[in-house]
């Protein structure tokens, strides 16, 4: 049975499971995203041609909603495998679905501390 290092029980759930880095890189997509839209904008104002503003805001779409996908299917319970982005956003408020999921010490579904059994 795999344990989690000496200290780390005090640890969130994303950090114990080693997913800490999958949140900052989920949501760095949406900026991105932001980018490509007023890199499209931009385009037409410069007298760029409307297909080429269309590819820039459509691949900025792309990338964030691909970021978006990518962190709600990759971020989950180590166990149950429930996928705990998706929880916190459904059932948080706006202003608090991000700090509840980076503070969780253990699953909401199945309690468990993120600690990894391979049998």
């Amino acid at each position: 049975m795999n344990r989690p290092p000496e200290g780390a029980m005090g640890q969130p759930l994303l950090i114990r499971s080693r997913q800490g880095w999958k949140v900052p890189t989920g949501l760095l997509w949406l900026p991105l995203f932001g980018l490509a839209l007023l890199l499209g904008t931009a385009y037409g104002l410069v007298g760029r041609t409307l297909t080429q503003q269309v590819c820039f805001i459509g691949l900025g779409f792309a990338v964030g909603l691909g970021g978006y996908v990518w962190a709600g299917v990759s971020i989950r319970c180590p166990t149950c495998r429930a996928p705990l982005l998706w929880k916190a956003m459904s059932e948080k408020a706006p202003n608090e679905w991000l700090s509840w999921l980076t503070a969780l010490t253990t699953c909401p579904v199945c309690g468990s501390d993120g600690s990894i059994v391979r049998s």
